[in-house]
Protein backbone atom coordinates (compact mmCIF):
# COMPACT_ATOMS: atom_id res chain seq x y z
CA UNK A 1 0.00 0.00 0.00
CA UNK A 2 1.03 3.37 -0.43
CA UNK A 3 0.72 4.25 3.67
CA UNK A 4 3.13 1.19 3.88
CA UNK A 5 5.63 2.72 1.14
CA UNK A 6 5.89 6.25 2.75
CA UNK A 7 6.89 4.18 6.14
CA UNK A 8 9.35 2.19 4.08
CA UNK A 9 11.05 4.73 2.32
CA UNK A 10 10.97 7.12 5.84
CA UNK A 11 8.57 9.87 4.51
CA UNK A 12 6.52 11.08 6.95
CA UNK A 13 6.05 14.57 4.87
CA UNK A 14 4.28 15.52 1.58
CA UNK A 15 3.93 19.16 0.88
CA UNK A 16 1.51 19.77 -2.58
CA UNK A 17 2.15 23.41 -4.21
CA UNK A 18 -0.17 24.89 -6.37
CA UNK A 19 1.97 26.89 -9.48
CA UNK A 20 2.49 30.57 -9.45
CA UNK A 21 0.57 32.89 -12.00
CA UNK A 22 0.72 31.66 -15.65
CA UNK A 23 0.66 33.30 -18.83
CA UNK A 24 -3.26 32.67 -20.50
CA UNK A 25 -3.82 30.08 -23.54
CA UNK A 26 -2.44 31.15 -26.53
CA UNK A 27 -4.26 32.31 -29.27
CA UNK A 28 -5.65 29.05 -30.78
CA UNK A 29 -9.74 29.04 -29.30
CA UNK A 30 -10.45 25.47 -28.08
CA UNK A 31 -12.64 24.58 -30.41
CA UNK A 32 -10.36 24.38 -32.70
CA UNK A 33 -8.70 21.57 -30.93
CA UNK A 34 -9.77 18.00 -31.66
CA UNK A 35 -10.55 17.03 -28.27
CA UNK A 36 -10.07 18.09 -24.73
CA UNK A 37 -7.22 16.18 -24.01
CA UNK A 38 -5.48 18.00 -27.48
CA UNK A 39 -5.72 21.31 -25.45
CA UNK A 40 -4.98 19.77 -22.53
CA UNK A 41 -1.76 18.79 -23.81
CA UNK A 42 -1.18 22.47 -25.40
CA UNK A 43 -2.20 24.01 -21.61
CA UNK A 44 1.01 22.20 -20.35
CA UNK A 45 3.13 25.01 -22.22
CA UNK A 46 2.10 27.49 -20.62
CA UNK A 47 4.99 29.63 -19.00
CA UNK A 48 4.82 32.12 -15.75
CA UNK A 49 4.13 35.47 -16.28
CA UNK A 50 6.53 38.29 -14.58
CA UNK A 51 3.80 38.15 -11.85
CA UNK A 52 4.09 34.24 -11.42
CA UNK A 53 7.66 34.61 -11.40
CA UNK A 54 7.66 37.05 -8.55
CA UNK A 55 5.17 35.04 -6.35
CA UNK A 56 7.22 32.02 -6.77
CA UNK A 57 10.09 33.86 -5.20
CA UNK A 58 8.27 35.40 -2.10
CA UNK A 59 7.08 31.36 -2.13
CA UNK A 60 10.59 30.32 -1.84
CA UNK A 61 11.23 32.28 1.64
CA UNK A 62 8.32 30.53 3.14
CA UNK A 63 9.75 27.27 1.50
CA UNK A 64 13.03 27.55 2.34
CA UNK A 65 12.39 28.76 6.18
CA UNK A 66 9.01 25.92 6.94
CA UNK A 67 10.48 23.05 4.80
CA UNK A 68 13.78 23.25 3.60
CA UNK A 69 15.26 21.79 0.67
CA UNK A 70 17.86 19.88 2.86
CA UNK A 71 14.99 17.53 4.06
CA UNK A 72 13.40 16.67 0.80
CA UNK A 73 13.66 13.56 -0.82
CA UNK A 74 12.75 14.49 -4.02
CA UNK A 75 11.16 18.03 -5.88
CA UNK A 76 8.67 16.34 -7.54
CA UNK A 77 6.63 18.25 -11.05
CA UNK A 78 4.29 17.88 -13.26
CA UNK A 79 4.99 17.89 -16.98
CA UNK A 80 3.25 21.37 -17.12
CA UNK A 81 5.80 23.96 -18.00
CA UNK A 82 4.38 26.75 -15.02
CA UNK A 83 4.44 23.82 -12.66
CA UNK A 84 8.72 22.86 -13.44
CA UNK A 85 9.27 26.71 -13.38
CA UNK A 86 7.91 27.32 -9.86
CA UNK A 87 9.30 24.39 -8.62
CA UNK A 88 12.55 25.85 -10.32
CA UNK A 89 12.21 28.93 -8.55
CA UNK A 90 11.51 27.82 -5.03
CA UNK A 91 13.94 25.26 -5.12
CA UNK A 92 17.26 26.27 -6.91
CA UNK A 93 20.54 25.86 -4.96
CA UNK A 94 23.42 27.68 -4.93
CA UNK A 95 25.95 25.58 -6.32
CA UNK A 96 29.61 27.29 -7.00
CA UNK A 97 28.87 30.42 -9.27
CA UNK A 98 25.69 29.29 -10.35
CA UNK A 99 22.27 27.65 -8.89
CA UNK A 100 20.98 24.53 -10.54
CA UNK A 101 17.48 22.29 -9.11
CA UNK A 102 17.29 18.68 -9.02
CA UNK A 103 13.76 17.76 -10.12
CA UNK A 104 11.56 14.35 -10.69
CA UNK A 105 8.79 14.11 -13.02
CA UNK A 106 5.78 12.36 -12.13
CA UNK A 107 3.17 11.65 -14.95
CA UNK A 108 0.11 12.69 -14.19
CA UNK A 109 0.21 15.55 -11.98
CA UNK A 110 -0.95 16.94 -14.99
CA UNK A 111 -4.06 15.26 -15.72
CA UNK A 112 -3.73 15.73 -20.00
CA UNK A 113 -4.63 11.96 -20.69
CA UNK A 114 -5.00 10.21 -17.82
CA UNK A 115 -8.44 11.61 -16.96
CA UNK A 116 -10.99 12.48 -19.30
CA UNK A 117 -14.21 12.31 -17.27
CA UNK A 118 -12.19 15.11 -14.95
CA UNK A 119 -11.22 17.15 -17.80
CA UNK A 120 -14.14 17.74 -19.08
CA UNK A 121 -15.71 18.78 -15.96
CA UNK A 122 -12.92 21.18 -15.22
CA UNK A 123 -12.87 22.61 -18.64
CA UNK A 124 -16.98 22.99 -18.13
CA UNK A 125 -16.52 24.50 -14.88
CA UNK A 126 -13.24 25.98 -14.31
CA UNK A 127 -11.84 26.25 -11.01
CA UNK A 128 -13.16 25.20 -7.93
CA UNK A 129 -12.42 23.17 -4.62
CA UNK A 130 -12.52 19.65 -4.98
CA UNK A 131 -16.37 19.35 -3.44
CA UNK A 132 -17.60 21.32 -5.62
CA UNK A 133 -16.48 18.78 -8.34
CA UNK A 134 -18.18 15.92 -5.68
CA UNK A 135 -20.98 17.05 -5.93
CA UNK A 136 -22.14 17.07 -9.67
CA UNK A 137 -23.13 13.84 -11.74
CA UNK A 138 -20.20 11.63 -11.39
CA UNK A 139 -17.59 13.94 -10.01
CA UNK A 140 -16.90 12.27 -7.05
CA UNK A 141 -16.01 8.74 -8.72
CA UNK A 142 -13.87 10.64 -11.47
CA UNK A 143 -11.44 12.75 -9.04
CA UNK A 144 -11.39 9.63 -6.88
CA UNK A 145 -10.15 7.09 -9.72
CA UNK A 146 -7.82 10.26 -10.19
CA UNK A 147 -6.39 10.38 -7.03
CA UNK A 148 -6.22 6.78 -7.08
CA UNK A 149 -4.15 6.65 -10.15
CA UNK A 150 -1.99 9.54 -9.15
CA UNK A 151 -1.61 7.41 -5.41
CA UNK A 152 -0.17 4.06 -7.39
CA UNK A 153 1.74 6.28 -9.57
CA UNK A 154 3.15 8.06 -6.42
CA UNK A 155 3.84 4.70 -4.68
CA UNK A 156 6.01 3.54 -7.58
CA UNK A 157 8.45 6.65 -7.09
CA UNK A 158 8.79 6.63 -3.31
CA UNK A 159 10.16 3.15 -3.94
CA UNK A 160 12.76 4.89 -5.70
CA UNK A 161 13.39 6.88 -3.09
CA UNK A 162 14.67 4.23 -0.06
CA UNK A 163 17.98 5.26 1.17
CA UNK A 164 17.64 8.69 0.01
CA UNK A 165 18.39 11.34 2.77
CA UNK A 166 15.06 13.31 4.27
CA UNK A 167 11.78 12.57 5.43
CA UNK A 168 9.74 15.02 2.85
CA UNK A 169 8.40 14.76 -0.70
CA UNK A 170 7.37 18.06 -2.44
CA UNK A 171 4.89 18.17 -5.60
CA UNK A 172 4.27 21.05 -7.62
CA UNK A 173 1.05 21.21 -9.52
CA UNK A 174 -2.38 21.98 -10.21
CA UNK A 175 -5.54 23.30 -8.60
CA UNK A 176 -8.48 20.43 -7.30
CA UNK A 177 -6.15 17.61 -8.83
CA UNK A 178 -3.44 18.13 -6.27
CA UNK A 179 -6.53 18.18 -4.09
CA UNK A 180 -7.28 14.68 -5.33
CA UNK A 181 -4.00 13.17 -4.64
CA UNK A 182 -3.70 14.56 -1.24
CA UNK A 183 -7.08 13.51 -0.07
CA UNK A 184 -6.26 9.70 -0.86
CA UNK A 185 -2.70 10.41 1.10
CA UNK A 186 -4.60 11.44 4.04
CA UNK A 187 -7.28 8.75 4.15
CA UNK A 188 -4.29 6.22 3.92
CA UNK A 189 -2.61 8.41 6.50
CA UNK A 190 -5.79 7.76 8.77
CA UNK A 191 -6.43 11.85 8.71
CA UNK A 192 -10.38 11.96 10.28
CA UNK A 193 -12.89 13.42 8.08
CA UNK A 194 -12.74 16.79 9.82
CA UNK A 195 -9.40 16.78 8.64
CA UNK A 196 -10.07 15.55 5.41
CA UNK A 197 -12.25 18.92 4.88
CA UNK A 198 -9.84 21.47 4.10
CA UNK A 199 -8.75 19.34 1.10
CA UNK A 200 -11.76 19.05 -0.84
CA UNK A 201 -14.03 22.28 0.50
CA UNK A 202 -10.79 24.33 0.29
CA UNK A 203 -9.30 25.62 -3.37
CA UNK A 204 -5.60 26.01 -3.06
CA UNK A 205 -6.05 29.38 -3.28
CA UNK A 206 -5.64 28.76 0.66
CA UNK A 207 -3.55 26.97 2.53
CA UNK A 208 -4.02 23.76 4.89
CA UNK A 209 -1.76 21.76 6.92
CA UNK A 210 -2.91 18.75 8.60
CA UNK A 211 -0.83 15.81 10.87
CA UNK A 212 -0.86 13.19 12.70
CA UNK A 213 0.09 12.81 16.44
CA UNK A 214 -0.02 9.23 16.81
CA UNK A 215 2.66 6.71 15.62
CA UNK A 216 4.08 7.00 12.78
CA UNK A 217 3.63 10.29 13.18
CA UNK A 218 2.91 12.24 9.90
CA UNK A 219 2.39 15.99 8.18
CA UNK A 220 0.30 17.08 4.59
CA UNK A 221 0.33 20.19 3.91
CA UNK A 222 -0.73 22.29 0.46
CA UNK A 223 -0.15 25.64 -0.42
CA UNK A 224 -0.43 28.26 -3.74
CA UNK A 225 2.57 29.72 -4.84
CA UNK A 226 0.84 32.73 -5.63
CA UNK A 227 -0.78 33.60 -2.26
CA UNK A 228 1.66 35.76 -0.92
CA UNK A 229 0.20 36.91 2.34
CA UNK A 230 -1.76 32.92 2.96
CA UNK A 231 1.16 30.77 2.03
CA UNK A 232 3.00 30.89 5.91
CA UNK A 233 -0.52 30.49 7.63
CA UNK A 234 -2.07 27.59 6.28
CA UNK A 235 -5.57 25.60 8.29
CA UNK A 236 -4.07 23.89 10.43
CA UNK A 237 -5.91 20.47 12.00
CA UNK A 238 -4.45 18.18 13.78
CA UNK A 239 -5.38 14.44 14.31
CA UNK A 240 -4.53 11.54 16.93
CA UNK A 241 -4.71 9.16 14.24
Amino acid sequence: TLGAKLADAGISRLLFVRHANAAPPGSKAKGEYGTIHDWQADDQKRPLTEKGQAQAAVARGWFLKQIGLSTNKALVTSGARRASETLQIMGEETRGEGTQVSMSLLIGLHPAGIAPRCEELFDKHGYAPLATFHAMEGGEAAFGEYGETMAAGLGEMVEQLKGVPGNTLSLWGHAVFLNALALVVLKVWGGDQVGREPCSARGLGVGCMCRGLGWPAWMLTLVCARSEADCCRPWSHETAA
